[in-house]
């Protein structure tokens, strides 16, 4: 195969994006569960995200901590504040409080977009430790946050970053062999990997990518940044604990790219993959860790289309 080459769009992480929504907003650009969101709608999610933040003085260089699952209001958080030239800082949902502390204080952060189903975990620490905190909370906002900004397809651009050397996002580790630590990445960094990695795998506009992945985290985070950068549809799958769901989705949605790790990976190869139509993935990948040679050998053996691919990477 011819390898795909992509010229960069601009010197954002965010630009890409952007210019995909400017050339094909009538397509479908996320799925999450019976939610179908197009470009023209996700821009309009993140142009009123990004306009209320920037009335409440957010702006260049600000922590923001995007405190949220997988979904769709997550997406369209982390482009609002990359396109205010804020730092987006992401946690997953499976996050504690000890860790979401820490991450608070360690960030200074000027603001938290979160979710009322997380409620339990971060509104006693933000309680304890920033009352004063200016929180955006998705769902049913508890007293004293403010409710999920609306969608604004008219919201005014804001002067966004000032170099592409500018902080983009903090990502910190898991924190295994101490506090988790934030990984500084620039808008130069991100989009040389972002671009790097979906020549590599020569990922198409015309891709669907099943996302079960926890986007908070580097290999998941680049899944949305690429297929999205590309124009390409992302399946927002928060389901990896059901595999046999998670299976059905991926058979409905006729994705054709799905990045997993071994214990995914494990869990999916218990149960028989052929009562399930997978005949439209065309790439699998693995990461995180070396997936087993026999877990290897039963993937190539169940979906002989598909090219699959061991990866590593570094955070950084």
């Amino acid at each position: 195969m011819t390898l795909i080459e992509f010229q960069p769009d601009g010197p954002w992480v965010h630009s890409a994006f952007e210019a995909r929504c400017r050339e094909r907003p009538d397509k479908t650009a996320l799925v999450a569960g019976e939610l179908r969101v197009s470009y023209a709608d996700l821009a309009a999610r993140v142009g009123g995200i990004a306009a209320e933040l920037q009335a409440a003085g957010i702006g260049r260089g600000d922590r923001v901590l995007l405190f949220l699952d997988g979904s769709v209001e997550f997406v369209a958080a982390l482009h609002a504040v990359l396109r205010l030239g804020a730092v987006a800082v992401p946690l997953g949902s499976q996050t504690k409080a000890p860790k979401l502390a820490h991450v608070l204080a360690d960030t200074g952060a000027a603001a938290l977009l979160t979710q009322a189903s997380l409620a339990p975990v971060w509104q006693a620490v933000r309680m304890d430790l920033l009352a004063t905190l200016p929180t955006w909370c998705q769902g049913e906002a508890p007293a004293g946050t403010q409710p999920w900004p609306a969608a604004r397809a008219d919201a005014p651009v804001p002067p966004g970053p000032d170099s592409p050397a500018d902080l983009a996002a903090l990502i910190y580790t898991s924190g295994t062999t101490g506090q988790p630590k934030g990984v500084m990445l620039s808008h130069a960094n991100m989009c040389a990997a972002r671009r790097s990695v979906q020549a590599y795998l020569q990922l198409r506009p015309d891709d669907v990518i099943g996302l079960a992945l926890p986007p908070s985290f580097s290999y998941g985070l680049y899944q949305v940044l690429m297929g999205l950068g590309l124009g390409a549809t992302v399946v927002l799958e928060n389901s990896a604990a059901f595999p046999v769901r998670l299976l059905q989705r991926l058979a409905a949605e006729r994705v054709t790219v799905f990045p997993g790790v071994p214990t995914l990976w494990a869990s999916l190869l218990a149960l028989d993959l052929s009562r399930h139509d997978l005949g439209a993935l065309r790439l699998i990948t693995n990461a995180a860790a070396a997936l087993p040679a026999a877990h290897a050998l039963r993937l190539r053996e169940c979906l002989p289309q598909a090219r699959l691919l061991l990866m590593y990477g570094l955070t950084e």
